[in-house]
C-alpha cells in the first residue's frame, strides 16, 4: 500500500469569505495539484475528484458514523440537555450504518416524488404567500425576504404540524438550524437550544394525535412505517423529523438563492427558462452542479485502512469529499465552467450517492423548482441590485444578502 507523500502548499481555508464566494480556482487546484490533499490544520483528509470523491460517498468502508473517528469523544456529563442528547443520537447522520439503512427502507416511500405530488398545493401556497409579501417593493433582499419564508413551513405541512402550533414549530425548527451551524459559546449554546423542549412536547403531541386520528400525510406514513416487522421507535421518529429540518432548510434556501443569482448572472440561461418552463428541473440540476452550496459533504470515517489516490488513509481519519469540486471535474462534465440549463445530469452527485444518496432530493427539488419559476415568471424584469454577500458557515456556502431589483409584475 502506498504511503503517505507530503502534501503540496495549497491555501485552502473554507472559512474564508473570498472562498466562500467562489472555491473553484482552490477547487481546480487541488483536482491538478493534489485531488487527495491532506488538510494538516484540521488533520482531514480532501478529496477533490469526480472519481474518488463517489468512491469516498459509495464504498462502505467509508462510515458515516463519526464514532470511527480517531478524535470522537463523548461530552461531558451534563454538556447538553438529555433532549437534545437524544435528537443528535439519534439523527439520520449519526446513526450506524445497519440503522441508517433500516430507517431509510421504512420512510422512503413516504418521500418519492410520487407520494409528494400530493405535497404541490401546499407548496404553491408557501411559495404564493412568498411572493405575496414582495408586492410593491421597488428592491428586496431576496434571501431573507423570500428564500428563508419557504422551506421550514412547508416542511412544517410535510409534518402536519397544526396551525395553532406554528410558531413553537417555527422556533424549534430555527433552533435545531442555529446549533448546529454557527460556533456558539456554551452560554449562547444554552439560550440558543432553549426553545428546543417546548418543541419536543409539541412534536410528541401531534404524533400521538395522528396515531389516533390517522389523518393521511408524511408523519402519519412514517408512523405506520413498516418492514419486516421493524418500526421506527419513539426516538428515532422525533430525531426523523428533527433531520428534516435540519438537512431540508437551509439547503433548500441556498439552493433557491443560488439558482436566482445564477441564472441572474446568465441571462441567456434565463431566457431559454422563460420562454420554456420544461426546462426548470434541468435549471435547478445545472445549478446544483454549476454551483454547489456545500462546502463539501458529510464527512466519513473510514473503518480500515484505504489506499486512495496514491494515498494512505489510515483508519479513524476524517476524509471529506468535495462534492462542489467534483462537479466541475472535466474529466466528466464537459465545458464544466458553462451553465447549461439542458445539460444531461446523469452523472451528477449533487444529492450525494450510494447508500446515503439525499432522502429528502424529490423534496428539495420541488420546493426550489416552484420558488423560482414563479420568482422569474411573476418579475421578467428581475436584475441583481448588488453583489451578494456571503457568510461563514459550518457547512453551507451561505449567501446572507442577495439584493435584486424586482421591476414591473407581470
Amino acid at each position: 500500500m502506498t504511503a503517505t507523500t507530503a502534501a503540496p502548499a495549497i491555501a485552502f481555508d473554507p472559512s474564508d469569505l473570498g472562498f466562500i464566494a467562489d472555491p473553484y480556482p482552490t477547487y481546480r487546484r487541488l483536482r491538478e495539484q493534489a485531488p487527495v490533499y491532506r488538510w494538516e490544520p484540521a488533520r482531514i483528509w480532501v478529496v477533490s475528484r469526480y472519481h474518488d470523491v463517489v468512491t469516498v460517498l459509495r464504498d462502505r468502508r467509508f462510515s458515516l458514523d463519526d464514532s470511527h473517528w480517531e478524535f470522537a469523544a463523548p461530552p461531558p456529563p451534563g454538556a447538553l440537555p438529555t433532549p437534545y442528547q437524544s435528537l443528535m443520537k439519534n439523527s439520520l447522520f449519526r446513526l450506524p450504518e445497519v440503522d441508517h439503512q433500516r430507517i431509510r427502507r421504512l420512510v422512503a416511500p413516504a418521500m418519492s416524488p410520487r407520494t409528494l405530488v400530493g405535497l404541490q398545493r401546499d407548496v404553491d401556497a408557501v411559495v404564493g404567500d412568498a411572493l405575496a409579501r414582495l408586492a410593491g417593493r421597488d428592491q428586496v433582499d431576496i434571501a431573507r425576504e423570500f428564500s428563508e419564508r419557504i422551506p421550514l413551513r412547508v416542511i412544517g405541512r410535510m409534518l402536519q404540524i397544526p396551525e395553532r402550533h406554528e410558531e413553537t414549530f417555527r422556533r424549534f425548527g430555527l433552533a435545531l438550524i442555529d446549533s448546529i451551524s454557527v460556533a456558539l459559546s456554551p452560554d449562547e449554546f444554552a439560550a440558543t437550544i432553549a426553545p428546543i423542549p417546548a418543541g419536543l412536547d409539541m412534536l410528541n403531541e401531534v404524533i400521538e394525535d395522528r396515531r389516533r386520528d390517522h389523518e393521511p400525510g408524511l408523519l402519519t406514513a412514517w408512523i405506520e412505517a413498516e418492514e419486516a416487522g421493524e418500526r421506527l421507535t419513539r426516538d428515532e421518529l422525533v430525531a426523523l423529523a428533527g433531520s428534516m429540518i435540519t438537512a431540508g432548510t437551509d439547503t433548500a434556501v441556498q439552493l433557491v438563492s443560488f439558482a436566482v443569482l445564477d441564472l441572474l448572472r446568465h441571462p441567456d440561461q434565463l431566457a431559454r427558462l422563460r420562454a420554456d418552463p420544461g426546462l426548470v428541473r434541468g435549471a435547478i440540476d445545472e445549478v446544483l452542479r454549476f454551483d454547489h452550496f456545500g462546502k463539501g459533504g458529510v464527512p466519513r470515517f473510514p473503518i480500515e485502512d484505504v489506499e486512495l489516490g496514491g494515498q494512505l488513509i489510515r483508519r479513524g481519519e476524517m476524509v471529506i469529499a468535495l462534492v462542489g469540486s467534483a462537479l466541475r471535474d472535466p474529466d466528466v462534465f464537459p465545458d464544466p465552467d458553462r451553465l447549461d440549463i439542458a445539460r444531461s445530469q446523469a452523472q451528477s452527485i449533487a444529492f450525494g450517492s450510494g447508500p446515503h444518496f439525499c432522502a429528502g432530493a424529490s423534496l428539495g427539488r420541488m420546493m426550489s423548482q416552484t420558488a423560482v419559476l414563479s420568482l422569474v415568471t411573476r418579475y421578467p424584469d428581475l436584475a441583481l441590485a448588488a453583489p451578494p454577500t456571503f457568510e461563514s458557515h459550518a457547512f453551507l456556502r451561505k449567501i446572507s444578502s442577495l439584493p435584486v431589483s424586482l421591476g414591473t409584475p407581470a
